[in-house]
């Protein structure tokens, strides 16, 4: 139950998938489609997110926004995959498998891991990892008060009146989330588990084109991935 994703929530980042699908298909012709499917993805959820915190300014963080977001992200990547559709389909299909194996591989196993840094019992909320439970513990009590304590224009949660000064951007898309009927834990673990994969898959596809190879950039995120563990790409992503 601890990851239980309600649909309005899905609505969302369904529209986000589709915005981020329109912004890649266009784009410099000199990068590659899976170069420009990173790019448009990040700036989906990054313009969501802004456009969100302006709304949020009139209307609040709840269902509504929630709904508001939704259809925009669904018209208007659906307006920009239209405009690309004759060159749409090329795209789609990958020349060589080797790239996307290594990518959905890699999703799989960051997934696996991440849908363990929070487990919710009868008794108690479980952190599987050190950084989870010393690090998003702040995070959630950001995400909650933009949603449920209204807190916007942000003041900081912790000391009242100081103003935030924190990057919140992270926290605020989580919050939509949750105004989106998600639990706490989901609205925390999957945009984090989104922008690992974004990050690692960006990594490789950089080593790629350095070396001209897909060795070197299955490498690069291994390295990176043994080196901190999943509850810590939180604050990377921050």
């Amino acid at each position: 139950m601890s990851l239980l994703l309600d649909l309005p929530g899905l609505a969302l980042a369904a529209g986000c998938l589709v915005l981020g699908l329109g912004l890649s298909s266009g784009g410099p012709p000199w990068l590659t489609f899976g170069e420009r499917l990173v790019i448009g993805m990040v700036l989906a959820i990054v313009g969501l997110t802004m456009v969100g915190y302006g709304l949020a300014l009139l209307v609040g963080v709840g269902m509504v926004l929630v709904l508001l977001l939704t259809a925009f992200g669904l018209l208007a990547g659906g307006y920009l995959l239209w405009r690309h559709r004759p060159t749409l389909r090329a795209q789609l299909v990958p020349r060589a498998w080797a790239l996307p194996a290594a990518v959905v591989v890699m999703a799989l196993a960051m997934g696996y891991l991440f849908s363990r840094a929070v487990e919710v019992t009868p008794d108690a909320w479980l952190a599987q990892y050190n950084n989870t439970w010393s690090d998003w513990s702040f995070h959630a009590s950001y995400t909650t008060t933009f949603v449920y304590g209204h807190n916007l224009p942000p003041q900081n949660p912790i000391f009242a009146g100081k103003p935030f000064r924190y990057p919140f951007a992270p926290d605020f898309t989580s919050a939509l989330l949750v105004g989106g009927g998600w639990s706490i834990p989901a609205a925390l673990i999957w945009p984090s588990w989104a922008l690992t994969v974004l990050a690692l898959s960006g990594l490789i596809l950089w080593a790629r084109r350095l070396t001209g190879g897909i060795g070197a950039g299955v490498i690069a995120p291994s390295d990176r991935s043994c080196s901190a563990p999943p509850s810590s790409w939180r604050c990377c992503c921050c």
